[in-house]
């Protein structure tokens, strides 16, 4: 049986110095799904590292944050590390010919990075590297790296393209495209599918949402700009930015915060909005979805993750909990104006891909190992679970994906995820898990 639940919302903001007001028309619909088990999907699981001491943030904090790219030749996963709880933290980079044998290829200065530094690879096969670094006069984050002397979060951004006897990148030189003067949080980042475009959304400090186009092939921004000031009282965070199939084309999907809330959880819309003309203009932003009186525990929302297919059409994953939905938490749509389909009570940083055939996967953690929900038409969706070995319980996903200018191989999905032991808080473990699966095979659709 379905629940449709209807309802508008009104809302006023600043796009480009023209104050709008945005009122969206939107439906819920939650729809039963059944749960099986598949007989030759398989998970595997590599420790990249056990020994992270960071306690009061998951080191893969971020989904909006590529951490996970791989060249054709060697991998590279970025992770945040310190001791137990103390702020701000420590960015580290880890590299692997083969996935298996892992080694720390970099380090940032202690307690100098925000959060995980995002990873992405070009045309070229140069490595780009973005991170939000406290400008702190006598310690700049990474080696080399210059510092604003401020205290204050600053926006680097450097390109790797020297390397070492081995084949892999040489992390101790670079080039330097970093906007030391712009204020940089709460980054989503991604590079179009010609490699040659790379999308950075971000905040600043009146949390005014930015975007920067940089150009692989001029060496140089060819955008940067203000897309959207937020209502008062809010900010618009998490953006997660995903390229269409043509250049210029680019979709956000971004969570509105309360300012001044008691937790880092209080959202209460998420919302939509793309551009065709590399960021100069923008639609009008879309409400996706809405919660009163935001509180960060019974009720908040969340920007959880957006793609786009080989049609051009966009799928996203977004989260609600509400009093009036205490069944779903995790809803994923097709289309800006499609039917929100209930996925039950997920995690917020699920990770969604969408296969070339058309087929959706949602990888998320759940306990002590990886669930991967699938469907063919996003509505009816199957569920398989693996456990993940050596560790009490595992978090949040990121994969590698082609929008962060990896290579990817067909039917196999590669996820770097934190991990926990028993009789520890620290997320110790650093895990790249690789999912395949055969193209013709579904789900046995048997309650589980």
């Amino acid at each position: 049986m379905s629940v449709i639940r209807k309802g508008y919302s009104r809302q006023m903001l600043r796009i480009g110095g023209v104050l709008m007001v945005v009122v969206t028309l939107f439906w819920q619909t939650q729809i039963s799904y059944a749960l099986g088990n598949a007989s030759s999907e398989r998970v595997t699981a590599a420790t990249i590292t056990d020994s992270l001491h960071i306690g009061n943030v998951v080191p893969t904090w971020g989904q909006q944050i590529p951490k996970l790219v791989y060249d054709g030749k060697w991998y590279y996963a970025a992770s945040l590390d310190g001791e137990m709880y103390n702020y701000p933290w420590d960015g580290k980079i880890f590299k692997s010919p083969d996935g298996v044998n892992w080694s720390l290829a970099a380090q940032f200065n202690n307690q100098t990075t925000y959060q995980p530094p995002g990873l992405l690879l070009d045309y070229k096969g140069d490595l780009h590297m973005q991170v939000g670094c406290y400008g702190y006069a006598d310690k700049p984050c990474f080696p080399g790296f210059q510092t604003n002397g401020t205290g204050a979060v600053s926006y680097h951004h450097v390109v790797f393209n020297n390397r070492l006897a081995d084949g892999s990148f040489d992390f101790s030189t670079f080039a330097d495209h970093s906007v030391m003067n712009s204020p940089f949080y709460y980054m989503g980042t991604a590079v179009d599918k010609t490699g040659r475009y790379i999308y950075t959304a971000y905040a600043d400090d009146v949390w005014d949402l930015h975007l920067a186009v940089f150009d692989v092939k001029k060496n140089d921004y060819i955008v940067q700009k203000v897309i959207v000031t937020p209502p008062s009282n809010r900010a618009w965070l998490y953006p997660k930015v995903q390229p269409g199939n043509k250049p210029g084309e680019v979709s956000i999907l971004t969570g509105q915060y309360v300012l001044g809330s008691p937790n880092s959880a209080v959202y209460d819309d998420v919302f939509y909005l793309n551009s065709t003309d590399f960021g100069q203009t923008w639609s009008s932003p879309q409400l996706v979805t809405h919660v009163d009186n935001p509180n960060g525990y019974e009720r908040w929302v969340d920007a959880t993750d957006l793609a786009i297919d080989a049609h051009g059409q966009i799928h996203m994953l977004y989260f609600e909990k509400s009093d009036g939905n205490p069944d779903n938490e995790l809803w994923y749509k097709e289309g800006i104006n499609g039917s929100p389909v209930g996925l039950g009570k997920l995690d917020n940083h699920a990770q969604l891909k969408i296969a070339p055939n058309g087929e959706r996967f949602i990888f998320t953690s759940e306990g002590a190992g990886l669930a991967v929900y699938r469907s063919t038409d996003g509505v009816q969706w199957s569920k398989e679970y693996y456990p993940v070995d050596h560790v009490q319980s595992i978090f949040w996903p990121t994969l590698v994906e082609k929008s962060n200018g990896s290579k990817t191989k067909p039917h196999e999905v590669k996820m770097i995820v934190a991990g926990q032991v028993s009789g520890s808080n620290a997320f110790s473990h650093l895990l790249m898990l690789t999912y395949s699966w055969s193209p013709n095979q579904q789900g046995n659709n048997e309650a589980e």
